[in-house]
This record gives structure tokens, C-alpha cells and sequence, in this order.
């Protein structure tokens, strides 16, 4: 369970439903757009660099807020995905 004062992080789900370790992505994407201070320290303590970095790899850049996205891949160095279908080359060509 997650404490209380974390709650204004998550508005739109069922906070008392969260779980540490099956919800990590998603709450690590959650703290760090829209949490402060408090909120980042207690995130740092429970969860270690490399699965904060893990999760802003698996994130998707256009769900953050511009320079929350920038401060958090420079801190942690990684890079966000920055579309849904990454493994989708950006060219399409027509098979004829």
C-alpha cells in the first residue's frame, strides 16, 4: 500500500488498489510528472535506479509533460519511447 500522501498523484484510480511492485511503472511515470519534492524522495526510496530507469524506457514521451520528460531523462540519462510503435520503421514503402 502506497501512504496517503501520494494520493494527489493518482486522482483517477482506485489508489488503495495500487501495489508496489506489480504497479512500479506506473507509478514511477505517475510521482515523477506529477509529484513534488516529497513525492520524489519517497520514490527514491523505494524503488532503485535502474528500475526508475527502466520504467521511463518503457514510458511513452508523449504521455509527460514536456520538461518533466526532459528533467528525468537527463537525470537518469535514458530516453523515453518516443512513439507507440518503436519497432515500426518511419518510412512505410508500398510493395509494388
Amino acid at each position: 500500500m502506497l501512504p496517503e500522501f501520494l494520493k494527489s498523484n493518482f486522482w483517477f484510480v482506485e489508489f488503495d488498489k495500487l501495489d508496489l511492485k506489480r504497479d512500479r511503472d506506473f507509478i514511477v511515470f505517475q510521482v515523477l510528472n506529477h509529484g513534488g519534492f516529497e513525492d520524489w524522495r519517497w520514490l527514491f526510496s523505494n524503488y532503485s535506479k535502474e528500475d526508475i530507469q527502466d520504467s521511463i524506457k518503457k514510458s511513452l514521451a508523449t504521455a509527460w509533460f514536456r520538461q518533466s520528460l526532459g528533467l528525468w531523462q537527463n537525470i537518469f540519462n535514458v530516453k523515453a519511447r518516443p512513439h507507440r510503435f518503436s519497432d515500426m520503421p518511419m518510412t512505410l514503402s508500398w510493395p509494388y
